[in-house]
């Protein structure tokens, strides 16, 4: 178990307060979408009134950033270098640099 909560802690750790932010407005919009039966219909009407053309162009545009989107943060790096630091099996540094092979 103390794996399991390790291993969530570090994923929070690896995401920039940014992040969290956003999700939170995410699950509270999400929630009053479900609960405020206002909310919904203002929602709906809003979606009802655009093009479709505009619809599938928002989708798209959606769609695409998701699937090409990589988050990158100082503090997951860092946990991700500590974790891999950590391993008993971790590679030197002139481990590391035998094993490049890019073009030096």
């Amino acid at each position: 178990m103390k794996k399991i909560v390790e291993n969530i802690q570090a994923w929070f750790s690896s995401k920039g307060g940014f992040t969290h932010v956003v999700a939170g407005l995410f699950l509270a919009a999400l929630g009053s979408f479900k609960a405020v039966p206002e909310f919904h219909q203002l929602v709906m009407n809003v979606y009802h009134a655009l093009p479709s053309w505009l619809e599938d162009l928002a989708g798209t545009a959606i769609a695409l950033y998701a699937w090409y989107h990589t988050a990158h943060s100082a503090a997951g790096i860092l946990a991700s270098a500590r974790t891999i630091e950590a391993s008993p099996d971790a590679p030197t540094i002139a481990q590391v640099n035998a094993a490049d092979t890019r073009s030096k």
